[in-house]
């Protein structure tokens, strides 16, 4: 490796990391066999201190490249809570004169993450550290309700850099006034509010031609006007979750406008009165057709509702929450009307009503299935005790009746249910049995 720069050499010190390493050598032998740790003469101070001058020079981080300590600042920075970011990043730039230099003009991905708590947090931003971000992309995080507004107006003229942001705050106050925020290279949008959005909603403030991922925790849903996107060409990921029930038909006209997208959609929202619904019970004329879906979590009564409303013939994992104790008989129907070749990941957790036979005639159907867990809370238990060696699998036995585990594996060369089944995992009420195989196809029931 060639000497390094002058501008990284000590004035008055030494001229190449050979002749570093030389007087290292020379003043670690003096002190070894000289110094006298109780009583040191000025001399000796002054051997000490030139002994870690050399010991800096001569140190492996000064021998890597820019770039390569760019990269460190960057991951080391990244690696931080949201809120933990910009203090790390002056942590870095406070080291040494150097790392200053390319924390602060060679690294804006180091200051582009605007989280805030209050306002002094925006006022020493803004005033500090928006200049040392160039042209980059920022990310924006907001947890005061009481800041929420003044935060994005603050940041409105650098809207067309955002790429990110999580607010939490008033609905109000992320809608307060008449312009849009004209965000085109928006990515991921996330809101927390403890009320409902306006009659206009709280996403159609935003213009986000690229929005990929949007996440919102609201109170309630009072229209099927909230949601709605002014564009949705590129959106992915949807995630909702509310305070309150309301009608599922409030979210079609979002997944409608995403519904050649959308791979992934995860709702919770709790027990719904039967005055805004009844238990589905006829497939509907007009279901979504959400050919890009493929994963869906639900949880609590949107478990039955939704599935009501779309059709997702390519959907691969199925994860559903503290269903409704109707909610078999709507997956049932849902299999029966729709084709599920492609689901390989199911899990119920805390059923409420014994899966029985309703999940046998729903298994029936799932001929890719790989992976099926239930948690349920009032079955039989078959407590048998197996002992296998093969080790690919762990099931985890108890919730569910034997009838429903002999369906799942091999008797008397008769295929199981599921022939790809190869993971199977239950439980009730903490009470665990282990089982373990390399398939649960190539397991027989004992006797």
């Amino acid at each position: 490796m060639s000497d390094p720069g002058i501008d990284a050499q000590r004035s008055g010190l030494v001229s190449s990391r050979h002749a570093a390493n030389s007087a290292l050598l020379e003043y670690s032998s003096v002190l070894d066999t000289q110094l006298n740790p109780t009583h040191t003469s000025s001399h000796q101070r002054q051997q000490v201190a030139a002994l870690d001058v050399h010991r800096s020079d001569v140190a492996p981080v000064h021998r890597l490249v820019s770039d390569v300590l760019l990269d460190i600042f960057i991951a080391t920075t990244r690696s931080e809570d949201h809120y933990s970011q910009l203090a790390m990043a002056r942590t870095v730039s406070h080291v040494s004169t150097l790392w200053r230099t390319l924390a602060r003009s060679g690294t804006p991905q180091l200051w582009t993450c605007v989280a805030v708590s209050s306002r002094r947090d925006l006022e020493l931003y803004m005033t500090h550290y928006i200049s040392l971000t160039g042209d980059a992309p920022l990310d924006l995080f907001c947890r005061s309700t009481a800041v929420v507004q003044l935060f994005l107006e603050t940041l409105r003229p650098y809207a067309s850099r955002w790429r990110s942001a999580s607010l939490i705050g008033k609905a109000g106050a992320v809608c307060a006034g008449s312009d849009l925020y004209v965000t085109p290279n928006l990515l991921s949008l996330g809101i927390i509010s403890d009320e409902g959005p306006e009659e206009e909603g709280l996403v159609s403030r935003f213009d986000a031609p690229r929005l990929q991922k949007l996440r919102l925790t609201i109170a309630k849903v009072t229209s099927d006007r909230q949601l709605v996107l002014r564009t949705s060409r590129a959106l992915v990921r949807v995630s909702i979750s509310t305070m309150a029930s309301f009608p599922i038909t409030h979210i079609m006209p979002l997944l409608q406008q995403c519904d050649a997208t959308l791979q992934q959609l995860d709702i919770s929202m709790p027990l719904i009165p039967l005055s805004l619904e009844t238990t589905p019970t006829n497939p509907l004329t007009s279901a979504c057709a959400m050919h890009a879906l493929t994963a869906l979590e639900l949880e609590y009564e949107a478990c039955a509702l939704l599935l009501s409303h779309i059709e997702a013939p390519n959907l691969i994992e199925l994860h559903v929450y503290d269903p409704p104790a109707y909610f078999l008989d709507v997956l049932l129907d849902y299999t029966t009307r729709h084709s599920l070749q492609h689901l390989a990941h199911l899990l119920l957790d805390n059923l409420h009503s014994d899966p029985g036979l309703k999940l046998l005639r729903v298994l029936e159907r799932l001929d890719a299935l790989e992976e099926l867990y239930i948690a349920h809370s009032a079955v039989s238990i078959a407590h048998s005790a197996v002992s296998i060696t093969h080790s690919a699998v762990s099931i985890t036995h108890s919730a569910v009746s034997e009838e429903l585990m002999r369906s799942l594996i091999c008797q008397n060369d008769v295929l199981p249910l599921v022939p790809k089944l190869r993971s199977c995992r239950s439980s009730r009420n903490c009470a665990r049995w282990t089982y373990s195989t390399d398939t649960v196809a190539r397991y027989h029931w004992p006797g």
